[in-house]
């Protein structure tokens, strides 16, 4: 997949649809593991799951509807801003709100709404654009693995056929360990995103002018 949407235009949708044929042209014609008893059988489990999946996923995307809908995220992130707090209590105020946005929100619709009122903050706060960028998508994207509401840990439970309560149990370290290391390097030592990005600039000037 990452190889396709390298070398082509597409779109992560495309792409997976073009592996998945992929890997059944190889299983029916090349190791003869997949036939066409076997391809309808391996369909129909697919749309079931998926099905199963997105039951969950419509469930979480009402829900979010309806927290956009009454401007919740909005009015709790003005409320955020208006605080007269330090830069690094600030910053992590901002990504536990993040977090719990991305616990009930699509990163999508998020984006869409956050973005635009946290972005000119976080930059008017002297943070690089790039980083102002990276401080709310991650944030987002650690949410959507977060317990007890993580979108995608409904998603791992029904694909992988386990119990939610032991995908809520496996997650907490890794999340923890995300959310902790992501929290320290913003907020504490949030200048390691500014160096990081004039590191980049400078490899980038380099091989410009070779």
């Amino acid at each position: 997949m990452l190889i396709i949407k390298r070398v082509w235009y597409f779109t992560p949708t495309e792409a997976t649809a073009i592996s998945v044929l992929y890997v059944n042209t190889l299983g029916m014609f090349f190791y003869h593991k997949i036939s066409l008893p076997s391809l309808f059988n391996i369909l129909v489990k697919s749309a079931i799951s998926s099905g199963e999946v997105m039951i969950m996923v419509s469930t979480a995307y009402f829900f979010g509807y309806a927290l956009s809908r009454e401007r919740v995220a909005t009015e709790l992130a003005t409320y955020l801003i208006e605080l007269d707090l330090p830069l690094w209590l600030l910053l992590l105020a901002i990504n536990l709100f993040l977090l719990l946005v991305g616990m009930f929100l699509d990163i999508s619709p998020a984006i869409i709404i956050l973005a635009p009122i946290l972005a000119p903050t976080l930059v008017n706060l002297e943070l690089h654009p790039i980083q102002a960028g990276v401080i709310i998508v991650l944030n987002l994207v650690i949410g959507l693995s977060t317990p007890p509401v993580g979108v995608c840990l409904f998603v791992a439970s029904t694909i992988g056929k386990i119990p939610l309560e032991k995908v809520y149990k496996a997650s907490i370290p890794f999340t923890l360990a995300s959310r902790v290391t992501f929290s320290y390097l913003s907020t504490v030592y949030y200048n390691f995103f500014t160096f990081h990005i004039w590191s980049v600039e400078i490899i980038k000037n380099i091989l410009l002018r070779t």
